[in-house]
């Protein structure tokens, strides 16, 4: 069993926030903060969590790509092989989570496309024809619930 350590959280004394939960973090900001802006500020964000916060160091940590389709399975990818060798794209779009008004947030985002990282491991654009076939996403985010990453899926299809 692996021990659930929340020593090494950020400080979040910057935000103005309603603390929903302090372990893992869930805030959200107040109804009046949120509308204040077309774009939210990083201050008025909401946080969700599932538990502590990992420590990655951007240097030497990979993503790895595998499953259907993918030639040379596993395909990693360092931070800076995401950034150097596939463009980068702005992507204005609002995200949300389901438990508040205030678990909404409309932000610029910015790295690569994941239609570029599955074009860049050999995945076939006719693929997404199948609607039953999905990108599945493992975090390194350990959940306190059950001490398994979190995890999370897109068709193909969108994600295409």
């Amino acid at each position: 069993m692996t021990e659930i350590n929340y020593h090494n959280e950020p400080n979040r004394s910057d935000k103005t926030l309603i603390v929903r939960k302090e372990q893992p973090y869930n805030a959200e900001p107040t109804p009046g903060d949120l509308v204040k802006h077309f774009v939210t500020p990083e201050k008025y964000f909401f946080c969700r969590s599932h538990g502590p916060i990992p420590e990655l160091n951007e240097a030497t940590h990979r993503i790895y790509v595998e499953g259907l389709g993918i030639k040379d399975a596993p395909v990693s990818f360092s931070v800076q092989d995401l950034k150097d060798k596939l463009d980068q794209k702005n992507v204005m779009m609002a995200m949300q989570v389901i438990w508040g008004p205030g678990a909404v947030g409309n932000a610029i985002y910015t790295g690569c496309l994941l239609k570029d990282v599955l074009k860049a491991v050999g995945v076939d654009p006719s693929m997404g024809h199948n609607p039953r076939l999905h990108v599945a996403f493992e975090s390194v985010e350990l959940t306190e619930d059950d001490e398994k990453p979190y995890g999370a899926s897109v068709p193909l299809s969108k994600a295409l």
